[in-house]
Order: structure tokens, then C-alpha cells, then sequence
């Protein structure tokens, strides 16, 4: 069991959350249980993403649900989202660009690795 904030500082330490410029509001972006047991990766924060990790503690996305101010309202499916997460004690936790350019983890590094490219 690891505590939801040392999850959260090695996130956002590894992938210099606070160094990269982006659109996407990277890092936690909703605070769900504070023992962390089970982690869900997935592409895009949607609401099937959710459903399908509803017995994990944490997910993490690279697409996640708050871009500049698009959680000014929580209506419609932010509601939902957001709603979901809340009463299913989840955190998530989204690296747009900084999982792009991240030289160790990132998506295309990671693609370069497995098909042999350098």
C-alpha cells in the first residue's frame, strides 16, 4: 500500500509536471482514497475508462478531464465524470505533454523502444 501523495510527488517529480507549459491542467486532478492499492493507466478519462476501473484506487490518463478552464461548470458529462470519481473514492491523475516529451516514459520513446528506432 503506498499513500496517495507519494504516488503523486513521484508523478509529478519524474515527469516535471510543474516545468512543462500545457493546456492540459497536468497532475492530480481529482483526490479520491489516501492508500493507494491499485492503479488503472488509460489514454482518455472518459466515463467507460471509469466504469471499467471502478475497483482501482487511482487511474491515470494522458487525456485527462480538465484543459485551461473547462471545469468552470460541472455540468453534463464533466458532471458525470467528476461525480463518478467522487463516489467511487477514485483519484485521478493526468500527464498530457509531459508524458509526450518524456524521454524514459513517454508515448513516443516507448513506441521508438518497441519497434527499434532510435
Amino acid at each position: 500500500m503506498t499513500k496517495l501523495k507519494e504516488v503523486v510527488d513521484f508523478l509529478d517529480n519524474e515527469l516535471c509536471i510543474s516545468e512543462i507549459e500545457d493546456k492540459s491542467n497536468n497532475g492530480l486532478q481529482v483526490s479520491g482514497v489516501k492508500d493507494v492499492n491499485k492503479i488503472a493507466f488509460a489514454v482518455d478519462a472518459c466515463l467507460e475508462v471509469f466504469e471499467k476501473a471502478k475497483d482501482f484506487d487511482m487511474i491515470i490518463v494522458h487525456h485527462g478531464i480538465s484543459w485551461d478552464d473547462s471545469l468552470k461548470y460541472l455540468t453534463g458529462i464533466n458532471y458525470s465524470r467528476v461525480k463518478f470519481l467522487v463516489e467511487n473514492n477514485i483519484s485521478l491523475y493526468a500527464a498530457h505533454l509531459p508524458l509526450d516529451k518524456h524521454k524514459v516514459y513517454g508515448n513516443n520513446a516507448q513506441f521508438c523502444r518497441i519497434f527499434g528506432f532510435s
